[in-house]
C-alpha cells in the first residue's frame, strides 16, 4: 500500500513539474516576444535610415547646377524607380530619368521609366548652352527629395534659386 501512495506522490509531484516547466517556457516565450517586436521596429527604422543615407545629399539643401547634373548620371540607370525633376531660373521644368506626377514633393502617379536613349539626350540638353533646358553648372538649386505614400524617396526635386 506504501508503494501506491508513494508513485501516486511520485506522479504527482512530476505533473506538478512539468505544469512549472511549461508555464515558465510560456512566460519567457511571451517575454521574448515583446522584445522580439520591439527589436523588429528598431531594426526597420535603421533600415529606413540605411536606406535613405545615399540621398542626405539631396534633402533639403542647396547645390550647385554641377551637382544636379552629377545626380542625372549617377541615377540614369534608374528609370522607372527614380525620377528628377528640374526647373530653372527661365521657367524650364524637366523630368529625367522617369516620368511621373509629382505633387509637394510627393509622387502621386506611378512613374514610367524612360528609355536610355532619352534619358542621354536628356542629358546632353541639360548640359548644352543653347538648349533651353541647360543647367548652369554654377547655378544655386534648392534640392529636396521626392516620397512616394509611403515615405520612401523616390527622386529629386531641383529649383533654380
Amino acid at each position: 500500500m506504501d508503494s501506491n501512495i508513494q508513485k501516486a506522490l511520485w506522479l504527482g509531484v512530476g505533473i506538478l513539474f512539468f505544469v512549472a516547466v511549461v508555464s515558465t517556457g510560456l512566460f519567457l516565450f511571451g517575454k521574448g516576444k515583446a522584445v522580439a517586436s520591439s527589436s523588429g521596429d528598431q531594426l526597420d527604422g535603421m533600415t529606413k535610415q540605411l536606406s535613405e543615407i545615399e540621398y542626405a545629399d539631396y534633402d533639403n539643401v542647396e547645390i550647385t547646377g554641377n551637382d544636379v547634373v552629377n545626380a542625372l548620371r549617377k541615377y540614369k540607370g534608374e528609370g522607372g524607380r527614380f525620377i528628377i525633376e528640374v526647373t530653372t531660373l527661365n521657367g524650364t521644368f524637366a523630368q529625367y530619368i522617369s516620368s511621373g506626377t509629382v505633387t509637394g514633393g510627393i509622387l502621386t502617379s506611378p512613374m514610367s521609366a524612360l528609355t536610355l536613349s532619352i534619358i542621354e539626350g536628356s542629358l546632353k540638353n541639360a548640359q548644352s548652352i543653347s538648349h533651353g533646358s541647360y543647367i548652369n553648372p554654377l547655378g544655386r538649386f534648392a534640392v529636396t527629395l521626392v516620397y512616394d505614400k509611403n515615405r520612401v524617396v523616390r527622386g529629386i526635386s531641383a529649383v533654380q534659386q
